[in-house]
């Protein structure tokens, strides 16, 4: 069964990056990424479809990515959620643990452990590259 990544990023060229990274788990149809540049398109998308993982960057226009999180928390859906900054991770550490972040990816992404983290969360097989 295809595991969806709902990739919330205001950075265009993220988009070819986790295709990159992800290239193989796509062409064997494990993972199906979609990409969204605010957090209200994702909203739009999220209305009729549910990912399995959102990997959103906290620095958004509009709604960053805590206020997205919120949001969802309030619609009673608890979907694993990766949060992705450039900024420190012990200045969000305690907005993570209330929101229930599983994970937080300092920027510049270290792509090997990123694979590593969905590998294991969603089950897929962590041989491929």
């Amino acid at each position: 069964m295809t595991k969806v990544i709902a990739i919330v990023d205001d950075e265009d060229e993220m988009e070819f990056i986790y295709s990159m990274i992800f290239e193989d788990e796509i062409q064997l149809g494990l993972l199906d990424l979609k990409f969204f540049v605010d957090a209200y398109s994702f909203f739009q998308w999220f209305e009729t479809q549910k990912p399995d993982l959102i990997l959103c960057d906290i620095n958004l226009p509009i709604y960053n990515g805590i206020d997205l999180v919120q949001k969802l928390n309030a619609t009673g859906h608890n979907i694993l959620t990766y949060f992705v900054s450039a900024h420190d991770q012990r200045d969000y550490q305690e907005c993570m643990n209330l929101l229930g972040i599983r994970r937080y990816l300092h920027k510049p992404i270290d792509f090997d452990i990123f694979r590593e983290f969905v590998s294991a969360d969603l089950g897929l097989p962590s041989s491929l590259s």
